[in-house]
């Protein structure tokens, strides 16, 4: 919107003028060529008064020449649509420094077309350095950022795939053995050996294409996906590591279970997690007291809720409250990463998880995953 600025602007503009300390000027709307400057212009530039208004072209031919195309675009402009105008640029003072200007400006107008302007110009040079320095700490906080973020990525990718190739490594170790057996029995269980070895690289492989997508910003498919095989999936990776630490385990799920939503690798990798730390807390116990339940029912309209069940020691009180923080761990040697993950992809997910002690002894984690609905979204 355009309008004619006449002198009924003037107290607004005496007003402006007594609350800011700057220099106070006067200039022809057509050629920006000074005609009055204030005092303030000697002790913030250097230059004497009289170069000002004598010297043609004076404010133009001072305007710092990375600035001085687009201020002297932007001046002419709004000069044109008779706009007040508020702008930032820089000049260069008499001793040489670069000083930071901002200039207020009210056009004067006469007969309908721009004929004067007047502005006060306000030293914003250690506003201006605040600004930079700002900047810099923001910069240097936002590198900081990037490299806790690489390092939590490095230690989120050792401990996801520490599970895949540890089965691979236990499962070519007892392929090595039957080796030396020459009966179909071992024939067979090798076959099975290696089904599981091409499981696991594959798991791998989908690992690590999920933190390449994650860098890439690339959108992880959510779909449609049964609690059972979910589960079952599970159960085969870790068949070699609930035998070899002689776990006991049994099912407890809920028939018709409704479908769910989710990415398939990803929530796999939540319940793998929570059954791994789940034998490892029962490692000091009996083998005949190593037990493990997974459980699986639905919550409530909304969602399902899977749990691991242990019969180990329990979770200690005072590591409860940060039992989902990223480094903090209740293993020997744990990096303290894995239930970190676990909220991450739940919560990612759309659920919750939750951890407490059994009254009778051990422990139970849990987490929900929304239920998918007919139309194939999340139901709300």
């Amino acid at each position: 919107m355009t309008s004619e600025h006449t002198t009924s602007d003037e107290p607004d503009y005496r007003a402006l003028l007594e609350s800011v300390h700057g220099i106070v000027w006067r200039a022809d709307a057509r050629t920006f060529q000074t005609t009055f400057v204030s005092k303030e212009a000697e002790e913030i530039l250097g230059y004497p008064l009289s170069a000002w208004t004598r010297v043609p072209g004076f404010w133009a031919a001072h305007i710092h020449p990375d600035d001085r195309e687009t201020a002297l675009a932007f001046t002419a402009r709004e000069t044109r649509e008779r706009r007040r105008h508020d702008f930032e640029y820089r000049m260069i003072a008499a001793d040489g420094r670069s000083v930071w200007l901002r200039n207020i400006v009210t056009v004067i107008s006469k007969d309908g077309e721009p004929a004067e302007l007047v502005g006060v110009t306000v030293d914003i040079t250690a506003r201006k350095q605040a600004e930079f320095e700002a900047d810099d700490l923001r910069r240097e906080l936002a590198r900081v950022a990037r490299a806790s973020t690489l390092g939590e990525m490095a230690a989120t990718l050792a401990h996801e795939l520490n599970q895949p190739l540890g089965a691979i490594v236990s499962n070519a170790e007892t392929a090595e053995r039957l080796l030396t057996r020459k009966d179909a029995a071992a024939r067979a269980e090798l076959g099975s050996i290696l089904g599981d070895i091409r499981r696991d690289g594959q798991r791998a492989g989908d690992i690590i294409h999920r933190i390449h997508a994650f860098l890439q910003r690339e959108t992880v498919a959510h779909g449609r996906l049964d609690v059972g095989p979910l589960i079952d999936g599970v159960l085969r990776t870790m068949s070699s590591l609930l035998t070899s630490r002689k776990v006991t385990w049994s099912l407890d799920v809920a028939p018709s279970l409704p479908p769910v939503t989710g990415d398939a690798v990803q929530l796999q990798e939540v319940l793998a997690n929570l059954v791994r730390n789940a034998v490892e807390a029962m490692a000091d116990s009996r083998p005949s007291e190593r037990t493990l339940i997974i459980r699986a029912a639905q919550r409530d309209t909304k969602r399902v809720e899977l749990s691991v069940v242990d019969n180990g020691p329990g979770i200690r009180a005072a590591i409860m409250p940060r039992l989902f923080e990223p480094f903090a761990t209740t293993k020997q040697g744990g990096i303290g990463m894995g239930l970190a993950i676990s909220r991450r992809i739940v919560q990612a997910h759309g659920g919750g998880i939750r951890a407490e002690n059994n009254p009778s002894g051990g422990a139970t984690v849990s987490f929900t995953i929304p239920l998918y609905d007919l139309v194939g979204t999340t139901t709300p």
